[in-house]
């Protein structure tokens, strides 16, 4: 019989052994530790998920505190309209919108007019270059090359243009920094009329202007039926023939002409701003108006006064004595009005108002007016208060944020019978602190209130007996509809004054009720100098001075003449020259340039000439003599009003064409039209702010004199030259002694005030002036430390950290108290803060505190996890040696098995 033998025994020994599940069972112990780690970050995670939940919480509870925290802004108002016309309802007339700015009140508003946009179109059908009426507005009209303006703007007509290119390049002309304010239309009346239609952007009496001698009876554009009532080009002074630089420039004209059959009158003497006038006066419903094109290009405009009780819908201008119509640059002849523009008219309280847009937000604070439709006859009143809709949501909104933090607490320490346990936080300490400083703050009586209004529950909202707020509106909904300032007065920080001097301007982030004393150790003081001389009948008659102060930031310097008249301010402007005669006239005179607002300007320092007189803007390049060539180089360089380089250029294409307003307008392009560019009396670019003020615009003009000449404009710090400036921070005094006192504006030290007297007769020698160095209030806050700017005192530590109070008087010591009431909205501000601070929030602490445990615990998973992979390499290796060893076992059993089943095989 054959013999089984080890081989048998091992092999089954082989094929039963499982090396991973062995290695598995060994490293259990170690598995099982890992496994109760990765439990413990488990349940570290799901605290960091709640507390960053309760944080969410917590800071939407401070959100709708802080939106009632602040008296300002407590409140939002409702606005309502009523007509006392029952067959015209108030939203026919008026919308109305706020902000919270408004304040409470009752208006009468009556909407005499609303504001129009001019519109001129087309009076007949718009014809070709032969007279027939066009059928498609994109065929060539075939009109004469010709341009005329709008604005001042010139659009340039092509023979291959059609109606709807025409219009195209006006609505081109209508964009960037230079936008014309009209935009065109074309309108198909019939298929054998069509018209174009140009409106301005925006309404207004102001309109716009369109003029240009193609556009009138026989000209190039006549066919467009536009019929421009300006004048055709820039308006010239008779006796000189040159184009006046300013509407108040007398023209040299005399004589008449007539609009719609009444005759206007024109003097030697009298101005286009004095002929616009006059038209005006006429009361013929025709409008005359002055345009500028530029520095060297004024003309007179005429429309429909849609003001007038009889709007004239036509324009009939005829010649009468003196060329004074030709003079003008008007046309002879019949052209349709425009249809009228027209400002805003309306009555707000009694008081006449008139705006240029229908949108006007400027009458009552935190109102805009939308006006729709004017009826004189109707009465509105609008009615403003408080918005008690909103302000119950923004109440209810608090307490559903108090009740979901509160409801969260409570869900953390309710016991749950199913898993015998509270909630994961139930053991962290801050739920309870956080549950008894809410609690307890809401339930604080506000100080200085009275005792049916100081608290939450007063006024009715009113927490359980488990925290849970809810709203009583018996109690609630009184004091919504009837004294609404009772509800904001439990949610904000208030103070009051023991004091008039001492004024509560902020309450610190934690800053609880009470009352502090405020101790006084130096009182701010204003720096000033006092001069020496007793100025009450001024600085003497025959006597001149001169008086130069500086606030750190601006200086100036008045003249002063001591017999009563001006001085010759030394050349300056009678805003520098003033009346030294007594001490009140000195005073007024420097308070006046101390308010001023100066533009500035810059005077280039070479004088530009033509013919041996001073160049003005009319002239061309060649009438300047200096050689000036055909594709020289003009660059325009320098700053901007708020520090931006600029840098452009002008080529002169033809110098006998080219003129110097072409410059000029480049200046203002390479400005962005914000400055203003001319050319002075005696020959001097200069180069004006466009805004008064500070500012930091320079000018450089250089030519490159490619061909040979020699062009220079000199430097922007020619005589005239002016830096711009705000009001100065300083005032003057009288000392009470008839003394000169200048004063700055604000409190505290270095304010760089500076007085210099060149004649000593307004403030003395400088060894006589008494100086008076300025100082920042000092002094503590309720016994708390504090640090003054100014007048204003400010807390630094403790529960005053960032309490702020104004003093304004000179006594020092204990002046008086401030009483705080710190109402929930303003106190819930800094206790949630101390919280839910993403930076120092305890919360945020407790969430990096346990990120540091898990961290900590995924470094001991990591060792264990490599002293397991360590040990499973070598178990599974030993494993490995002892099964490749029953192996050999096996072989050798296989081999003496058949060995011995041979011998058996031959008995």
């Amino acid at each position: 019989m054959a013999t089984t033998g080890i081989s048998s025994i091992v092999s089954t020994q082989i094929a039963g052994f499982d090396v991973a599940t062995a290695v598995d069972g060994i490293l259990s112990v170690q598995q099982n530790e890992i496994d109760q780690l990765k439990k413990k970050q488990d349940d570290i995670t799901a605290r960091q998920d709640l507390l960053n939940q309760f944080s969410s919480d917590l800071q939407t509870l401070r959100s709708t505190a802080m939106a009632m925290a602040d008296s300002a802004s407590f409140f939002s108002y409702a606005a309502t309209l009523s007509s006392n016309n029952a067959s015209v309802p108030a939203s026919n007339l008026l919308d109305v919108s706020g902000t919270d700015a408004v304040s409470a009140g009752s208006h009468t508003v009556v909407v005499n007019r609303v504001a129009s946009a001019l519109r001129i179109s087309s009076s007949a059908a718009v014809t070709d270059g032969t007279g027939a009426a066009i059928t498609d507005p994109n065929v060539a009209l075939n009109y004469t090359a010709s341009t005329f303006q709008i604005n001042g703007t010139t659009i340039s007509v092509a023979a291959t243009d059609s109606l709807q290119d025409i219009a195209d390049k006006i609505n081109q002309a209508n964009t960037g920094a230079s936008a014309t304010g009209v935009s065109a239309a074309v309108v198909k009346t019939t298929s054998s009329d069509y018209r174009l239609v140009l409106t301005a952007d925006s309404t207004g009496s102001t309109g716009f202007t369109l003029s240009g001698a193609a556009l009138n009876s026989g000209g190039a554009l006549a066919g467009l039926n536009l019929g421009a009532v300006a004048s055709d080009a820039a308006v010239k002074d008779a006796a000189t023939g040159l184009a006046v630089s300013s509407d108040t420039a007398a023209l040299n004209l005399s004589g008449s002409f007539t609009i719609n059959g009444t005759a206007v009158t024109v003097n030697a003497a009298d101005s286009l701003s004095t002929i616009a006038s006059t038209i005006n006066g006429l009361g013929i419903g025709v409008k005359a108006s002055v345009v500028r094109i530029n520095a060297s290009d004024y003309r007179l405009a005429l429309q429909g006064d849609a003001t007038a009780t009889t709007p004239a819908t036509t324009i009939t201008l005829a010649a009468g004595t003196g060329g004074v119509l030709s003079g003008l640059n008007l046309t002879a002849g019949s052209q349709t009005a425009a249809s009228l523009a027209a400002d805003a008219e309306l009555t707000v309280d009694g008081l006449s108002i008139t705006r240029s847009s229908n949108t006007i937000d400027d009458i009552i604070s935190g109102v805009t007016f939308n006006l729709k439709q004017a009826d004189p006859s109707t009465t509105l009143t609008l009615d403003i208060n408080v918005d008690t809709s909103a302000l119950q949501s923004n109440v209810q909104a608090f307490v559903d944020a108090y009740n979901t933090v509160m409801g969260f607490i409570n869900d953390q320490y309710k016991f749950d019978p199913n898993t015998n346990s509270n909630g994961i936080l139930a053991d962290d300490p801050l739920l309870g602190t956080i549950q008894s400083q809410l609690a307890g703050s809401l339930l604080q009586t506000v100080p200085g209130l009275a005792s049916d209004r100081n608290s939450l529950a007063a006024i009715g909202i009113e927490p359980d007996a488990q925290g849970v707020l809810s709203i009583n509106h018996t109690l609630f909904d009184n004091f919504l509809n009837n004294s609404p300032d009772a509800i904001r007065d439990v949610f904000v920080a208030s103070g009051t004054s023991t004091n008039n001097a001492l004024q509560f301007l902020a309450t610190g982030f934690n800053t609880p009720s009470g009352t502090y004393d405020v101790n006084i150790t130096q009182a701010a003081v204003q720096e000033s100098r006092t001069g020496s001389i007793n100025l009450t009948s001024g600085i003497g008659a025959g006597n001149t001075d001169s008086l130069t102060i500086s606030d750190g930031a601006h200086t100036t310097t008045v003249y002063f003449n001591g017999s009563g008249s001006q001085g010759t301010g030394d050349g300056l402007s009678a805003a520098n020259a003033a009346d030294g005669s007594s001490i009140d006239t000195i005073v007024s005179a420097l308070n006046s340039e101390f308010a001023r607002s100066i533009t500035e300007t810059r005077v280039f320092s070479t004088a530009l000439t033509a013919g041996g007189s001073p160049a003005t803007s009319a002239n061309t390049f060649s009438d300047l003599g200096v050689g000036v060539a055909a594709g020289d180089v003009i660059t325009i360089s320098g700053t901007s009003r708020t520090g931006a380089s600029i840098n452009s250029s002008f080529t002169v294409l033809d110098p006998a064409r080219d003129t110097l307003s072409e410059l000029l307008s480049a200046i203002q392009v390479a400005f962005d039209q914000k400055v203003v560019a001319t050319i002075d009396s005696s020959g001097h670019i200069q180069v004006t702010d466009a805004s008064s003020g500070d500012s930091q615009l320079r000018v450089s003009l250089t030519s490159d004199n490619a061909g040979g000449g020699s062009l220079s404009f000199g430097t922007d710090t020619g005589t005239g030259t002016t830096e711009g400036r705000y009001p100065m921070s300083v005032t003057a005094s009288n000392d009470g002694t008839g003394k000169l006192k200048i004063s700055a504006s604000s409190y505290g030290p270095q304010s760089g005030l500076s007085v210099s007297d060149v004649s000593n007769l307004l403030v003395g020698a400088p060894g006589t002036i008494t100086t008076i160095a300025g100082q920042d209030v000092a002094g503590t806050i309720g016994g708390a430390s504090a640090n003054g700017s100014g007048q204003m005192l400010t807390g630094t530590s403790g529960n005053v950290d960032g309490m702020s109070i104004l003093y304004t008087g000179t006594a020092t010591g204990v002046v008086g108290s401030i009483t705080l009431g710190v109402g929930v909205g303003a106190a819930y501000d800094g206790l949630i803060d101390t919280y839910t601070n993403s930076y120092t929030g305890l919360i945020a602490s407790d969430v990096a505190s346990l990120q540091s445990d898990y961290d900590s615990l995924t470094a001991q998973i990591d060792a264990l996890q490599r002293q397991m992979d360590l040990k499973r390499e070598t178990l599974t290796k030993s494993f490995n040696q002892m099964q490749n060893l029953l192996a050999q076992l096996q072989k050798t059993g296989d081999f003496l098995t058949s060995l011995a089943n041979a011998q058996q095989a031959k008995k």
